[in-house]
């Protein structure tokens, strides 16, 4: 019985941790681009998939077909070609190593484009590589 109890306590706990943890990207106006869960799928209003973010930094489709990574700050495409990073300063850098915006770490995350004009933000904490990859590999393509 004891056990039971401990089984149904771990696998409630597990569902919290999963459900609770979720991503909201919204846009300037508030409105939500996507929502990345716990696990990294990436998912629109509409629950329709747009991608995924591996542990191991694989970037994929809705096709599970590879489209880029994310090693260490740095951003790349499927042919390994860096097109972008982020800095210690949490600068928004480009394939041309010129800043394109700011990552502002606060009680949630804000996107700012390199004229201080805010494009995304998230409801709370979230991880800062996913959330700028998104707007890498998938913001222009939904």
């Amino acid at each position: 019985m004891m056990q039971q109890l401990k089984l149904i306590v771990s696998t409630f706990f597990l569902f919290l941790c999963f459900s609770c943890f979720s991503q909201t990207l919204k846009d300037s106006n508030g409105d939500v681009l996507a929502i990345i869960d716990s696990t990294g799928k990436i998912v629109d209003l509409n629950n329709h998939c747009i991608g995924q973010f591996t542990v191991n930094g694989v970037v994929l489709d809705c096709d599970s077909i590879l489209i880029g990574s994310i090693e260490e700050n740095s951003f790349k495409n499927s042919n390994t070609i860096v097109i972008g990073s982020i800095n210690q300063e949490d600068e928004i850098i480009d394939i041309n190593n010129d800043k394109i915006g700011q990552l502002t770490v606060d009680t949630n995350l804000i996107i700012k484009d390199v004229n201080n004009h805010i494009i995304g933000q998230t409801e709370s904490t979230a991880n800062k590589k996913w959330v700028i990859a998104y707007y890498y590999f998938f913001f222009n393509q939904y």
